[in-house]
């Protein structure tokens, strides 16, 4: 039998607000943030990583959305054509990063 997850409570209020602030990016912009593309699924991706900077989860500014074409591309080798791009769109916080 398999054990049973004990339910995280912050866990789940994270997930919730990731629910909604997503949601209210893609409803926002509607549209690649790259091409322009309103076709298929839009993905929410962090500029910078859930894992290097936590405390940025929820944060608007390190948010793109992306079609699904861009979002495959950006993880599959093509970051630096992303970081180039990103540069003269996202606010100079980011910069440093780049």
């Amino acid at each position: 039998m398999r054990k049973r997850r004990r339910k995280n409570p912050a866990r789940a209020a994270r997930a919730k607000a990731w629910r909604e602030l997503s949601g209210k990016l893609r409803a926002a912009v509607g549209a690649c943030e790259v091409c322009g593309s309103t076709e298929g699924v839009l993905n929410v991706h962090h500029v910078l990583g859930r894992r290097v900077r936590p405390d940025l989860l929820l944060d608007e500014n390190n948010l793109v959305c992306l079609c699904q074409r861009h979002h495959f591309l950006l993880h599959h080798g093509h970051e630096a054509e992303f970081l180039a791009w990103l540069r003269g769109r996202k606010p100079c916080q980011w910069v440093w990063v780049m």
